[in-house]
């Protein structure tokens, strides 16, 4: 599940079907987005440049996801592979903005935002040598003028505590190997 949203997107598909078939609660679905651009595009941080992921196709796999799962997703761990300051802005301006406007996307966390901070060198980090990098001056600039269209119920900022339910087996039953 390194990127549910271009690689493994039918296999997510089919668990998230699985699960509520099956009488799972699931309130949402994290749809892991490491390196958000065309295949082979983000060579992995080397700053080999590449596409950002195009917005059509990307509002149509999130509008496929919707549809087989009716379920809210949340966009986690998302980064752009790439030492291209340019590269990176256009990919957060383009996919950010779709993420918040679309209204079956119930947030979005960042992955990596330190540059050089992660498993791979150079991936992602929107912040390098503890300076913003552009893409996060465009996120900082976009985050207080802009709320997004959530419309899941979840993740609105409005949040009520509520005492944790005990912990059950599903069904009632343990797994036992």
């Amino acid at each position: 599940d390194y990127n549910t949203v271009q690689w493994q997107k039918n296999e997510g598909i089919d668990l998230i079907q699985k699960l509520k078939k099956a009488g799972a609660p699931v309130d949402a679905y994290g749809l892991q987005a490491h390196d958000m651009m065309t295949q082979g595009g983000g060579n992995g941080g080397t700053g080999g440049g590449g596409d950002c992921l195009s917005l059509s196709t990307l509002s149509s796999v999130l509008d496929e996801i919707w549809q087989k799962t009716e379920t809210p997703m949340f966009i986690s761990e998302y980064d752009i592979f790439t030492d291209n300051d340019n590269t990176q802005k256009k990919c957060y301006q383009e996919q950010i903005s779709l993420f918040m406007e679309n209204e079956h996307v119930a947030g979005i966390t960042l992955w990596g935002y330190i540059y050089g901070a992660t498993w791979n060198s150079g991936t992602s980090g929107i912040i390098k040598d503890n300076k913003d990098r552009p893409a996060m001056t465009w996120l900082k600039e976009y985050l207080a003028s802009n709320k997004g269209v959530n419309t899941t119920g979840l993740a609105t900022g409005e949040v009520t505590p509520v005492d944790p339910e005990p912990q059950k087996p599903f069904k009632g039953l343990a797994f036992n190997l």
